[in-house]
């Protein structure tokens, strides 16, 4: 399997991809699994995902991050998230944000924060939001919070709302104060 080029992997059909093990998935080259078409990503199961290493996922373009489902990406690792570029964070759909669990979304960087989308940011949980720590809070863009649900709002802790700055603050809409 190591051995097919580019052209021979993405010839692989999507069965034959599902097909792979995990350990397949792991030996394929970086140059290899962005080969492959958003259908076979889309196939492959949570032990499959799991096998990816970094610098395989790092590699995957937009239209490949945005096909995975979102029970796909709620079993990668927190390392295999903290691999995402901000460009892959942009790419994820509102869906595939919403099926984070609070651990990954807790474990996201701060570079990663600043990148989600207002939709996307939108789209999460109170119990996402009440995740983050204060560190990620303090990255969140003017424009991040102004989006913030009053239910989210309110999940907010005092530690996490303490460390806001005054241009943070200020975004918030009297809505979410009350």
């Amino acid at each position: 399997l190591v051995k097919l080029n580019t052209e021979q992997v993405a010839g692989l059909t999507t069965a034959q991809v599902a097909s792979l093990t995990s350990v397949q998935i792991a030996s394929l080259s970086s140059d290899q699994i962005i080969a492959l078409e958003a259908e076979d990503l889309r196939s492959l199961t949570s032990s499959q995902l799991r096998a990816l290493k970094t610098d395989q996922l790092v590699k995957l373009g937009a239209e490949q991050i945005a096909s995975l489902r979102g029970t796909q990406l709620s079993v990668l690792t927190t390392t295999q998230l903290n691999a995402l570029t901000s460009d892959q964070i942009i790419a994820l759909t509102t869906g595939q944000m919403a099926s984070l669990t609070s651990i990954q979304v807790a474990a996201l960087t701060t570079d990663q924060i600043t990148a989600i989308e207002v939709d996307d940011l939108r789209a999460l949980t109170s119990a996402q939001i009440a995740a983050l720590k204060t560190a990620q809070v303090t990255k969140l863009t003017t424009d991040q919070i102004a989006c913030l649900t009053t239910a989210q709002v309110a999940s907010l802790n005092s530690a996490q709302l303490r460390a806001l700055s005054s241009g943070q603050l200020n975004a918030f809409v009297s809505s979410d104060l009350q």
